[in-house]
């Protein structure tokens, strides 16, 4: 039991590449730390940030340790929902000069779903002359009294040379005022062990002794059910508390063996998928249960498809090791499956294991190809970037003739465009995407459409009568055939209304559909010879917009109900933001905006709200309904 697996997270540039890039140093896995060893896909590396989750394997005295990194951007969160998912513990690592930012707390949450163990990493100790006992109480603050250092840093910032273990390091070894504040804090972890173990506070209540393995194994145990949440400080660049990281999450990380049982079948969940061009789809999964090997033959349950496993690698970033067999709590890698992708399951049983929800992609915007060659190619590219990326998505809507890519925010848009550019040859441009406008009309009219040529030889002749109505908003559109007699031949009406329906569909004001109407045909003329559907439908279509030019026509624009979340000290800003958008407040609570919104406004909305909040806002949106259009913005 003495294989670990951590997801390292924390915010952007707060060390997390750097302490792993660290600790394979450490464990002689590389030579030396470099950033670039770890993020080496060239976006990477231009953007000198972590895009990609990876997964690196490294053994440190008995301990066998998975480590998986990944980004610490907040729009590339979905690689930390993913990673969290199969990870057995999650190391937390807080840059001394930034304090709490929004990628620690998403981490922290993330881990809670999932009761992961959570170790919080001071890094950069060395690098900035901070007191580390400030975030210490940062955390304290933000996540409870279960946050305890079981380190005294020895120096603060050039000055920090080591640190001290207060479970089971010497005391008489420190000066006297680091031995003080060791002691103190010795002290007050002592009482937040006991306090999470009934039997040992009893004991400590009525003064009787304590044995050191018995809060060894209490405090293991409230590690792993997430009651205690250890402190450790590090310098990952140079190297300082590296080793004392490693001894201390090797004896009280969990082990996959102590989370699960085993079974007698195997299973496995794949939670990432990568394209090479080259090597096609590759697939990082996770085995659960029993074992797999090369051969074996599993069923992907939500395709009912039999996968036959034929390469077996164990991930190491960028490289590759082929095995013939992965035991259960391995991470490992396989290639060109028939039918599988991020979040199924494969088993010989009938078990499927629970996928994560991302967050929806709410950052709109209009993308165009460059060229016709780009076009031709632009839709299966981006299929491939979703296979391995699933937080975006795109459509093409065939009513605003663009292409609308939902993402979660600008640096993620970049990103895909660099991976269409550089993996496919592909290049697009940005532009605003267009909002589904509609049009009405504000009151009744009739209009006359006449389609007559009679120039000799066999003509066209339809003459069609039709009144239009205001309905009620979402009514959507109702046709009335109010003919009686002969006016005009049954065989004829429907091309009356198809021809209407087209006008409809051109809209009169702006060009957008029209909605929310009913349309009576009473009246009309044909000619026995000349008449034909196609002069009825023209004549549809002219009396509809005579009409419609009487009706007072005005445009509507959708508005959405929205939820909008926030910590309670920026819901001020929010509101002025949703007001200088023209949104309606409904309701306010206490971290929660309820409120309507139109979407012409909401496209760019997640960034605003983001940098409104920190990174902190986050907000859901469903359709409401049409209203009118400002005339000021008509205009415009």
């Amino acid at each position: 039991m003495n294989d670990r697996t951590f997801v390292i997270a924390g915010h952007i540039g707060s060390g997390k590449t750097t302490l792993l890039a660290q600790i394979l140093k450490t464990t002689n896995v590389i030579q030396r730390v470099e950033k670039t060893l770890l993020d080496y896909d060239p976006i990477e590396q231009s953007k000198n940030m972590t895009i990609n989750l990876k997964v690196f394997k490294t053994k440190y005295k008995n301990y066998d340790f998975q480590f998986i990194d990944i980004p610490g951007f907040i729009e590339l969160e979905g690689e930390l929902i993913s990673a969290t998912r199969v990870a057995d513990n999650m190391l937390i690592v807080v840059d001394i000069s930034m304090g709490l930012e929004v990628g620690i707390e998403r981490a922290f949450e993330e881990a809670k779903k999932y009761n992961l163990p959570i170790f919080f990493v001071i890094n950069k100790c060395k690098s900035y002359e901070k007191d580390p006992e400030e975030i210490v109480n940062l955390l304290k603050k933000k996540f409870g009294k279960q946050v305890h250092p079981i380190q005294v840093p020895i120096g603060i910032g050039n000055n920090f040379s080591s640190v001290f273990n207060i479970i089971d390091g010497n005391f008489e070894n420190l000066e006297e005022n680091l031995k003080k504040k060791a002691i103190k804090e010795y002290n007050e972890f002592i009482e937040a062990v006991v306090e999470t173990d009934d039997k040992l506070l009893e004991k400590y209540m009525e003064g009787k002794e304590i044995t050191k393995e018995e809060i060894h194994l209490a405090f293991r145990k409230a590690i792993d059910n997430s009651l205690f949440y250890p402190v450790l400080f590090v310098d990952a660049l140079s190297g300082i508390g590296i080793n004392e990281l490693l001894d201390f999450i090797g004896e009280y990380g969990l082990s996959f063996e102590e989370k699960f049982d085993d079974k007698n079948f195997t299973s496995l969940l794949i939670f990432k998928t990568y394209s090479e061009a080259h090597l096609g789809e590759m697939f990082l999964f996770r085995v659960f249960t029993g074992k797999v090997y090369s051969g074996i033959e599993l069923k992907n349950k939500r395709t009912e498809t039999i996968e036959k496993i034929s390469h077996l690698f164990i991930p190491f970033g960028k490289e590759r090791k082929e095995v013939n067999e992965l035991k259960r709590g391995e991470i490992g890698l396989f290639l060109k499956l028939k039918d599988s992708k991020t979040g199924d399951t494969l088993s010989n049983d009938n078990i499927i294991y629970e996928w994560v929800k991302y967050p929806e992609p709410l950052y709109v915007i209009g993308i165009k190809p460059k060229t016709k060659k780009d076009e031709e190619k632009l839709s299966e590219s981006l299929q491939k970037i979703m296979a391995e990326d699933p937080t975006f998505t795109f459509k093409y809507d065939p009513q605003l003739k663009q292409t609308l890519l939902y993402s979660q925010g600008e640096v993620h848009v970049n990103i895909i465009f660099e991976k269409l550019k550089q993996r496919f040859n592909v290049e697009v441009e940005k532009e605003r995407a267009k909002v589904p406008y509609r049009e009405t009309i504000r009151k009744s009219a009739e209009g006359l459409g006449k389609y007559i040529k009679q120039t000799g030889g066999r003509g066209q002749y339809g003459v069609a009568n039709i009144r239009i109505e205001p309905l009620e908003r979402g009514k959507g559109y109702e046709w009335v055939d109010k003919i009686f007699g002969g006016a005009i031949p049954k065989e004829y009406r429907p091309y009356v209304e198809q021809g209407v329906k087209k006008a409809m569909e051109e809209g009169f004001v702006l060009g957008y559909p029209m909605i929310d109407i009913r349309v009576t045909l009473f009246d009309g003329k044909y000619h026995e010879v000349d008449s034909s559907n196609l002069a009825f439908e023209i004549a549809g279509s002219l009396a509809f917009k005579d009409a419609v030019s009487k009706a007072e026509p005005y445009v509507l624009e959708p508005i959405y109900n929205v939820e909008i979340f926030a910590p309670e000290e920026y819901i001020s800003d929010v509101i002025s933001e949703v007001n200088s958008r023209r949104g309606k407040i409904l309701g306010i609570e206490t971290n929660k905006i309820i409120g309507q919104m139109p979407l012409a406004e909401l496209y760019d909305f997640l960034p605003a709200l983001r940098a409104k909040t920190k990174g902190r806002g986050r907000f859901k949106m469903e359709f409401s309904r049409y209203q009118e259009v400002p005339i000021n913005l008509v205009k415009q």
